[in-house]
């Protein structure tokens, strides 16, 4: 699965997904992740880990600000983290049974 971002620049690659409803898990292969994309993956974990819960709700807006996608599909993606290097969990809007 092939993630872009706002202006459609290949970011990386989503390899071997499990997908459970609207949430997906697998390994990240980062292509051309921007340095201040992967900085903010690396204090989300690192905040993650010390329990500074209340700075996570900051890092994650600033991640939705690269408007990171499903190239395929085009569906946002929410709620992305990178973990331990290339673990990478991660939602899409659901959609409505109408």
């Amino acid at each position: 699965m092939d993630v872009v971002d706002r202006t459609n620049q290949l970011v990386g690659k989503v390899k071997s997904p499990i997908k459970s409803g609207n949430s997906y898990s697998g390994k990240f292969e980062a292509i051309s992740m921007p340095s201040e994309l992967m900085e903010l993956f690396r204090r989300y974990e690192d905040y993650a880990n010390n329990q500074m819960l209340s700075l996570l709700d900051d890092i994650d807006f600033e991640i939705e600000g690269y408007g990171l996608k499903l190239k395929d599909s085009g569906e946002k993606m929410l709620n992305v983290q990178i973990m331990n290097g290339d673990d990478i969990t991660f939602k899409v809007p659901a959609r409505s049974h109408l």
